[in-house]
């Protein structure tokens, strides 16, 4: 997570809100000066107080910890920052985070960006378990035909 691309994202998304610093310190209970320090990309942030400053922006917490390219304005994402999104964003299901969690299943399952996508986009309950969302990942990719399994190589 490039912290001056995080501060960046944070301001970009606050001027959009037409919020001041001031008021989006207010909100969230911290320093102006941290704020403003954390903008610069003088300072970093923790996923949790990253997932608070998304929450009270109203953007996803994906979209704060893209990083831009050096050639353009333009953000790329990272392939970890979905994952680690879906983590701290309290809105999804407690098993999906829960699968985001766990390292070791993840890199055995080697679960890709879009992957990740469909999983978060599926409207289930949140009562669906860590083994719930393996097996909805499972049947995915048995569903999948010839030509979506190569679109997803190749992002």
């Amino acid at each position: 997570m490039d912290i001056k691309s995080v501060g960046h994202h944070i301001k970009v998304a606050r001027e959009q809100r037409g919020m001041s610093q001031v008021e989006l310190a207010r909100r969230l209970g911290v320093q102006q000066s941290n704020l403003s320090r954390l903008e610069r990309g003088l300072q970093g942030v923790s996923l949790e107080t990253l997932g608070m400053y998304a929450r009270v922006l109203g953007v996803g917490i994906e979209e704060l910890m893209r990083e831009r390219d050096a050639n353009s304005e333009q953000p790329q994402n990272r392939s970890a920052d979905l994952r680690l999104a879906i983590q701290c964003d309290l809105k999804l299901a407690p098993g999906l985070r829960e699968l985001a969690n766990d390292t070791a299943l993840c890199e055995a399952m080697a679960i890709k960006n879009d992957e990740w996508r469909q999983l978060s986009s599926i409207p289930l309950p949140h009562t669906v378990t860590k083994a719930g969302f393996l097996q909805v990942l499972i049947t995915l990719r048995a569903v999948q035909t010839p030509q979506e399994s190569l679109s997803v190589t190749e992002s």
